[in-house]
C-alpha cells in the first residue's frame, strides 16, 4: 500500500472510532430516556390510583347525594299528578 492509502485508512479508522463513541453515547442517552419515561408513567399512574384511593369515600358520598337529589326531582315531577288525583 502506498502512503496516501495508509493515511486515508488511518483517518477513516480514527473517524470510525469517534463515530462509534458518539453512537454509544446516543444509545446510552436513549436508554436512560426510556427508563425515565417509564418511571414517569409509573409514578403518574400510581399517583392517580393513590388520589382515587384517598378520595373514594368522598366520591361515593357525592354519588349518594346526587342519587338522592335525582330521586327528589323525580318526586317533584309526580306532584301535579298527585294534585289532580286529590281534586277528582
Amino acid at each position: 500500500m502506498d502512503d496516501t492509502t495508509k493515511k486515508m485508512l488511518a483517518e477513516t479508522y480514527e473517524l470510525t472510532k469517534v463515530n462509534h463513541d458518539f453512537l454509544r453515547k446516543i444509545d446510552r442517552r436513549q436508554r436512560y430516556s426510556m427508563y425515565w419515561r417509564t418511571a414517569t408513567v409509573i409514578i403518574a399512574i400510581g399517583s392517580a390510583l393513590g388520589v382515587y384511593y384517598f378520595l373514594q369515600p368522598y366520591i361515593d358520598q357525592f354519588i349518594d347525594i346526587y342519587s338522592q337529589v335525582e330521586k327528589t326531582f323525580i318526586q317533584f315531577g309526580t306532584i301535579p299528578d298527585q294534585i289532580r288525583g286529590i281534586k277528582k
